[in-house]
């Protein structure tokens, strides 16, 4: 009897860790604009598209700010959305919005162009990075989950690419502070993206990028003493 109790406690305990995995969001794209989003959004327009490769560039700044720049090759409907600014604004604004819960909500202006057969989008985010003992920590890609054992529904969406590539570079002065991703050197880290399929090129779900100061002899302690702070 005391062994299937403790079985049974065993299974209980189980359950509830895994219980908030199985309730997370669906996963979010860190790229909406570089999905089927954008097809479907076009479509809407009444405007057909078709995109090839795609990139995302996020540039991170000492200030908790980033820059995002989309770059969207397509195959079909560049004449369409290069001749017509506003269509192009509508296509672009909804794209970004398809995904519930997306990485970076809605911005104040999603600037957006077309160089050639590119669409190009670039927006700016608050608040992307958290600054403490001079080190800067980019959290956008981080999905959190409900700090409970028991039972408890909720969990946001692991963050993938999108994009074919992904680029996060250091702010002005600073250096990346260990390995993340698919491959990092001192000024960037890289993710290697699958389009709209998130499984191969998820993000860690506990991504935190950290970036101290390229001239900082104290890079490593205050790398190493900022994980620990609330």
């Amino acid at each position: 009897m005391a062994r299937a109790r403790t079985v049974l406690l065993a299974l209980l305990v189980v359950a509830a860790l895994a219980a908030p995995a199985a309730a997370r969001a669906p996963p979010r794209p860190a790229c909406g604009v570089c999905t089927d989003a954008l097809d479907a959004a076009a479509a809407d327009h009444g405007v057909t598209v078709e995109r090839a490769h795609s990139t995302l560039d996020v540039e991170a700044a000492a200030n908790g700010t980033s820059t995002w720049t989309a770059r969207v090759r397509l195959e079909r409907g560049a004449d369409a959305l290069r001749a017509n600014d506003t269509l192009r604004a509508a296509v672009v604004r909804d794209a970004h919005d398809a995904h519930h819960g997306s990485v970076v909500p809605r911005p104040a202006t999603l600037d957006s162009r077309v160089d050639g057969d590119t669409l190009v989008v670039t927006y700016r985010a608050p608040n992307t990075s958290h600054v403490a003992l001079g080190v800067v920590r980019f959290d956008a890609f981080r999905a959190e989950d409900p700090h409970s054992l028991l039972p408890v529904a909720g969990g946001e969406g692991t963050v993938y690419p999108g994009a074919d590539r992904l680029v996060l570079h250091a702010p002005t002065g600073y250096r990346v502070h260990g390995a993340y991703g698919d491959r990092s050197n001192a000024s960037a880290v890289v993710w290697n993206g699958t389009g709209t399929d998130p499984s191969p090129g998820a993000i860690d779900r506990d991504t935190v990028v950290s970036f101290t100061r390229a001239d900082d002899p104290l890079a490593g302690v205050r790398a190493f003493l900022v994980r620990w702070l609330p």
